[in-house]
């Protein structure tokens, strides 16, 4: 099997000198996710942090987790 190892793309090291606010600027429409619906995507995860951030979010997709996806969103109020 042929493989590449790609470097990581950011020095950490440099991210320990920064100082203030790094919010990002806020999100205009809804964010729209692709995939198959299983755990290892981890839209759970997005959706609860775009509830927190009261960001809209658009999953398209089928798998085993959509029932569960579903049920998670309505009872975040995403």
């Amino acid at each position: 099997m042929d493989a590449t190892v790609l470097p990581m793309p950011l020095r950490l090291a440099l991210a320990d000198g920064l100082h203030g606010d790094i919010t990002p600027p806020p999100v205009e429409g809804p964010v729209l996710a692709v995939g198959r619906l299983v755990p290892e995507k981890g839209f759970d995860v997005l959706i609860r942090a775009a509830a927190k951030a009261s960001v809209p979010v658009v999953l398209v997709g089928d798998g085993g987790q959509e029932p569960i996806l579903r049920a998670l969103a309505d009872e975040v109020g995403a």
